[in-house]
């Protein structure tokens, strides 16, 4: 019974003692499956049909693993648009292929992961190197310290990357990758402070208001109004002294003018009759007084107009300035019209 037992167990000892390669050693029969899923992957491969071809390369993988099929799998998945997945492919099969030595493999793996990899989404990750017991995060998976400031593919859309460090106060960023783009994060490490505790003091209870004094009896004061409501009253002084001195230019230009007519047709009789030396003494007169029909009416405008201008300046609002004034008081404006040898004097606007 001893020697039974004793056999067993040598058995036993003798089948651990096996290469691992020798218990996986595909059977007959496994190996024509596979040969068989190789050629129909490869039919399937050449016809363009990827989704067909990696079904079978996939299966085939599961019995015969093998750097050829690992790149074929590869090449499937980047001609379906999965190039993320199609470059880890080709670096494994390069990797299988150097461990069977198959160079080969290996030069065409790396020309086609080499020729993927610039259309891929890519991140680059740049962290300080004297930080103290440093962890990145990409997605909330740790990023090894061999993979800092190595340019990673990474699949396009949004990603977390975040970082903590001894002392320092934790970093994170969101960041958008896209194909064919390498986007860069730089960690930015600050030393994290002293809490800072908010004292806030309780607030305050509202004062009672003072009691109301109550009036003393007896006469009312008058109240004088504030100083923006007290009424306020227009200065016509200046504008009634314009008016007046207007009136007595206006005069001065109108009576000149009437003398200087009168000796105008007393001139234009006596040249008749006198030679022309005598007629030439007889017109200084008429000039004279021309001149001082001008002056007369040309000063008149000029008071006219002060006396306007005072009119309006001294009314405190447009209420007041529209009030017909003391020496209009029908909302008649006076108008005056002076020309070379003669002028007009009158009223303009509209009877009420």
């Amino acid at each position: 019974m001893r020697s039974k037992h004793a056999a067993l167990a040598l058995l036993a000892s003798f089948v651990l003692a096996l290469p691992s390669a020798a218990l996986s050693q595909p059977s007959v029969k496994d190996l024509a499956r596979a040969k068989q899923l190789f050629d129909k992957g490869r039919a399937d491969e050449l016809a363009a049909q990827y989704g067909e071809a990696l079904k079978k390369f996939e299966e085939l993988e599961k019995l015969k693993p093998t750097s050829g099929v690992a790149f074929h799998i590869g090449f499937c998945k980047e001609k379906l648009g999965r190039g993320l997945d199609a470059a880890s492919d080709y670096e494994r099969a390069a990797a299988m292929a150097k461990s069977e030595n198959k160079p080969e493999v290996v030069k065409e793996s790396e020309n086609r992961l080499a020729a993927l990899t610039p259309k891929l989404a890519r991140l680059l990750v740049l962290a300080p190197k004297d930080a103290q017991d440093l962890h990145v995060t990409v997605d909330d998976r740790p990023l090894p310290e061999a993979d800092l400031g190595v340019e990673k593919r990474i699949a396009p859309g949004a990603h977390k990357v975040a970082a903590t460090a001894a002392g320092m106060r934790p970093f994170q960023s969101n960041v958008d990758t896209r194909e064919g783009a390498v986007q860069e994060v730089r960690v930015v490490l600050e030393k994290a402070g002293p809490a800072v505790v908010a004292i806030v003091a309780a607030p305050k209870a509202a004062e009672p208001a003072p009691a109301p004094v109550p009036a003393a009896e007896g006469p009312t004061a008058p109240v004088t109004p504030p100083p923006d409501s007290a009424p306020k009253h227009a200065n016509y002084t200046g504008a009634v002294i314009a008016s007046v001195a207007t009136g007595a230019f206006l005069g001065l230009g109108v009576a000149s003018y009437f003398v200087a007519g009168a000796k105008q047709d007393t001139l234009l009789t006596q040249c008749l009759t006198l030679n022309v030396a005598g007629c030439d003494e007889l017109k200084g007169p008429v000039r004279t007084w021309d001149t001082i029909a001008l002056v007369g009416f040309g000063a008149a405008g000029a008071s006219l107009v002060t006396a306007v201008v005072l009119f309006a300046t001294a009314s405190p609002s447009k209420s007041a300035s529209a009030r017909p004034s003391p020496m209009f008081p029908l909302g008649l404006t006076p108008e005056v019209a002076i020309g070379p040898s003669a002028g007009t004097f009158g009223f303009r606007g509209a009877l009420p």
